[in-house]
């Protein structure tokens, strides 16, 4: 049973963990500022990442590192602006009203992704129970936003 649910257990986690994360940044970025902040936990980042792979957990093939499509490598500048731009968003609108509307693009996109099999994903059409769920969803980011 553990296994069918471990899964959604981790994402839950992911969820929390992306939460406290841009706290986090979002409070390193108001004492040493925001490009200083993305550089300093991209540095940690990488430093970790890198004890990881000298520790042989890494199972990948760095030989096909030309074989993936020049898009792929689009997720470290993505990654950037993501940083950068959290705490900004966070700090104008405030932490439930910020996650709200991330969470509703994050789902939005996804959509297309999965309406389109988009970055070699297979294609789950949107339904209408799903594009209902959707415009929810943003319905709720508006709702949320009004004082």
């Amino acid at each position: 049973m553990l296994e069918q649910y471990w899964p959604i257990l981790l994402a839950a986690l992911v969820g929390f963990a992306i939460t406290t994360q841009a706290s986090f940044n979002t409070l390193l970025s108001r004492h040493i500022g925001s490009a200083e902040m993305g550089f300093a936990i991209h540095l940690v980042g990488i430093t970790l990442i890198l004890i990881v792979l000298l520790l042989g957990f890494g199972r990948g093939d760095w030989s096909k590192w030309s074989q993936a499509p020049w898009y792929a490598y689009l997720g470290g500048a993505l990654g950037v602006f993501i940083v950068l731009s959290i705490p900004f968003v966070l700090t104008k609108i405030g932490t439930s009203v910020g996650f709200a509307a991330i969470l509703a693009a994050q789902l939005v996109m996804a959509a297309v992704v999965d309406q389109w099999g988009l970055f070699g994903f297979a294609s789950n059409p949107i339904t209408p129970t799903r594009a209902i769920g959707l415009l929810l969803l943003i319905a709720g980011v508006i709702l949320a936003s009004r004082q």
